[in-house]
């Protein structure tokens, strides 16, 4: 085999596990996982405290992209939107 045939590569994104498996940015799975959950709990923790802010600037995000991450949080925690609404209507956030 030569050293341009794919199958020997050794790149990360080209492992079998998904865990391991990276995108353009050459972050894993996981690695995303723990960023996303240390973000949010940096953020939830600053909001608790009394500060009012967005997690993101204006347009940062495409509507798409807030509804996959804000689908994909709750469908983590097994929550409904139904229960985000009366978590919103309850604490008034």
């Amino acid at each position: 085999m030569s050293s341009t045939d794919p199958a020997s590569s050794t790149d990360p994104a080209s492992s079998t596990d998904p865990a391991s498996s990276t995108d353009a940015t050459g972050a894993t799975k996981q690695g995303l996982q723990e960023m996303m959950a240390a973000t949010c709990r940096a953020y939830a923790a600053r909001v608790e405290a009394g500060e009012d802010f967005s997690p993101v600037a204006a347009g940062a995000l495409t509507d798409t992209e807030a509804m996959i991450c804000a689908s994909a949080l709750l469908a983590a925690n097994n929550l409904q939107v139904f229960e985000l609404g009366m978590w919103q209507s309850w604490t008034g956030r």
